[in-house]
């Protein structure tokens, strides 16, 4: 399971507001900014993270292989300024090079491993 996943099954259970007794965000190993960063994040953003590592040759399969790489991945696209263009571009819309995306060099680095 990603740490996406298991993100969106706490926020389902528990409301995107609402934090039950005890509940830190490091009962899903993060801090509390990357827990805000990523339950803020924008709804397509794990289609975007499948379709843009597929560019360079890597699956969900092989990102989420790795916890900390989901998280690094994660945070990264969610944090990024560059989204809007990079979903213009993957929608065949606009004009985005890869190599601009913030994640690149681990989506190679995923690909070459893989």
């Amino acid at each position: 399971m990603s740490i996406l996943s298991s993100l969106k099954t706490y926020l389902a259970r528990y409301g995107a507001a609402a934090q039950p007794d005890g509940f830190v965000p490091m009962d899903l190993g993060l801090t509390r900014a990357e827990f805000n960063t990523l339950k803020h994040s924008r709804a397509n953003m794990v289609d975007q993270i499948e379709a843009m590592s597929g560019r360079f040759g890597a699956s969900m399969d092989d990102i989420n292989a790795n916890r900390w790489t989901q998280v690094d991945v994660s945070l990264v696209c969610a944090d990024c300024k560059k989204a809007r263009a990079c979903q213009r571009y993957l929608d065949g819309k606009g004009h985005f090079e890869i190599s601009e995306c913030p994640n690149a060099e681990t989506f190679t680095e995923i690909a070459q491993s893989a």
